[in-house]
């Protein structure tokens, strides 16, 4: 650790405080600060030869603080505790999965390195256990014991009707979503079945992957469902497979008033329309959005004639077009298409980049490759055009052809502005439809498109700055479960936690949260021969409110 002392001044008096910086990006930003008082009473401790200590060390005490204290106000480990019980002995399955959690939050971390991150980073202040017990053969013993396939939703039931209590969720409207995370488990490894290679959203198709489904409330995001499955299974095959549990589970929630479903383009399929349609009790009602492919005369609708529009949260105008009767599967339903600009400048910004990269990538390979080495050959220049031309959507875009003869080509490129536009002309619009009857369309529309908040969560997990589902470090079925479980769990807290301060009039991202509370240390002072001190570094005006509404402690009772 290199620290350093700075100075501020107050009230015409000078004031010393012990820091540490850190790197972020191009920027560099204090880590933590620890007041030592005014230069009299430094030459004062001095004398006493008490001031400077022997050791020094810190640690994100704020996020580790208000993960805790978050878990104790809703029960989180008594109720992990009373799913899964176990024999009065060791840890109990909610104390490893809390510390799992803690675990994950600054960086991902192996299990074995749990009991080492335990000590140094003086979690005991925290969470205090019997750091004995935390094993990597003891979280594995613990975890292998747990039925993860039907109580993990169980538990998901039971932390929803908790929160519920202190606060209000909203829980008929509900938005499901799979997505995958790919693993770097061997591709001959027998052991487990879950990681199997599939159509991976990271282009990894050359890794294993592993599936997970996940449901949330509308609003808040809070996680109510989640489903670990093969990678090799597609979303409609899982969908159809799991679609009566996942009702059932549902029902369990909400017990009294129907059930709305929001779910992509991606889960659509007749045998789920029907099966949903079939629900009586309660009933379950869905809403969805059609690909450009399924209705091209609907989305080859001009935008000027898409007459009404509302504004949403963030001020931006959405056009629509009310569709009372639109046909999908056998089956009539309202719809409404929808036009946003904005989505429409985003998409256009991204294939102009996109379309640039190609055509610059195009002409590198003319002008230093073209007629060198196998190159001179007419077939491999095509294969090769062609595999670049089929990057980012572009080969029915961009077209390459290749004249002359070996040794002697060159090549004409150009753009089909036909296909182009009829590409762009998709562009914003979505053909959102519902069973629904009686819901306003305004609401149906507004319904649909906050499904970005699950999208959301999967970006959370994806983000090893916040709580990364990966890297894998297990490879049996049942521990690769236990890891899903824990993320996904870990994911609830942060929900929980966002939803606390939203309530508390603080709007405020993730990255942000995770940011500021990062910058409350836990500052260690140890003297030779003497005691160890402990303190709670000072923080801005804007951090002390969070941790005013997350109930941190900013004074430790030793």
């Amino acid at each position: 650790m290199v620290g350093y002392i700075f100075k501020k001044k107050s009230r015409g008096k000078t004031y010393y405080y012990a820091g540490e910086s850190e790197r972020v990006g191009k920027t560099s930003r204090r880590k933590w600060e620890l007041y030592l008082g005014t230069f009299d009473n430094i030459v004062k401790k001095m004398g006493e030869g008490i001031l400077v200590p022997d050791e020094v060390s810190s640690t994100p005490y704020g996020l580790y603080s208000a993960f805790a204290e978050t878990a104790g106000e809703v029960d989180f480990v008594e109720i992990i505790d009373k799913v899964f019980p176990k024999r009065d002995q060791g840890l109990t399955i909610g104390e490893y999965f809390l510390l799992g959690i803690l675990a994950r939050l600054t960086k991902p971390i192996t299990k074995s390195s749990i009991q080492e991150w335990y000590k140094t980073q003086e979690i005991e202040k925290i969470c205090p256990v019997d750091a004995d017990f935390l094993t990597v053969q003891n979280y594995w013993n613990n975890m292998e014991s747990l039925n993860l396939d039907n109580d993990v939703n169980e538990l998901h039931h039971q932390l929803l009707e908790r929160i519920d209590k202190d606060y209000v969720v909203q829980k008929s409207y509900i938005y499901f979503d799979p997505s995958n995370f790919h693993t770097f488990i061997k591709t001959h490894n027998d052991n487990s079945t879950i990681p199997r290679q599939g159509n991976s959203k990271k282009k990894r198709f050359d890794l294993r992957q592993v599936n997970l489904a996940l449901a949330v409330t509308k609003g808040d995001a809070i996680p109510i469902y989640h489903k670990t499955y093969p990678g090799n299974v597609n979303d409609v095959t899982f969908f159809k497979e799991n679609l009566d549990s996942f009702v059932k589970h549902l029902r369990k929630n909400n017990c009294t008033g129907e059930i709305v479903i929001v779910f992509d383009k991606g889960n659509n399929a007749k045998e789920i329309f029907d099966a949903l349609a079939g629900f009586k009790d309660p009933k379950v009602r869905f809403i969805g959005s059609i690909r450009p492919s399924m209705k091209e005369k609907i989305f080859s609708t001009p935008v000027d004639t898409l007459e009404e529009s509302y504004v949403t949260d963030s001020g931006n105008i959405v056009l629509y077009k009310k569709m009372p009767s639109l046909k999908i599967y056998e089956q009539t339903f309202r719809g409404a298409l929808t036009y946003d600009e904005n989505t429409y400048q985003k998409k256009l910004n991204t294939w102009m980049e996109n379309m640039c990269m190609i055509t610059g990538e195009i002409e590198v390979f003319i002008a230093s490759r073209l007629n060198v080495k196998k190159w001179r050959d007419k077939e491999a220049v095509e294969k090769k055009l062609k595999e670049i031309t089929s990057k980012k959507k572009m080969k029915k875009v961009i077209h390459c052809k290749v004249h002359g003869e070996y040794g002697k080509l060159y090549v004409t490129t150009y753009c089909d502005v036909e296909s182009a536009r009829k590409m762009m002309n998709t562009w914003g619009k979505n053909l959102i439809f519902t069973s629904c009857k009686d819901e306003d369309i305004v609401e149906i529309i507004k319904g649909y498109r906050m499904k970005n908040d699950i999208e959301g969560c999967f970006k959370i997990l994806n983000n090893s700055h916040l709580l990364s589902v990966q890297p894998f470090c297990h490879w049996t079925d049942q521990m690769i479960k236990a890891h899903m479980a824990t993320c996904v769990l870990g994911l609830e807290l942060i929900q929980l936690i966002r939803k606390k301060l939203r309530d508390a009039g603080i709007k405020i991202s993730v990255e942000k949260v995770f940011a500021s509370l990062m910058e409350i240390p836990l500052v260690r002072l140890h003297y030779l021969n003497k005691k160890t001190v402990y303190k709670v570094g000072s923080v801005s005006k804007e951090t002390k409110r969070l941790t005013r509404e997350l109930n941190v402690k900013m004074k430790l009772e030793m």
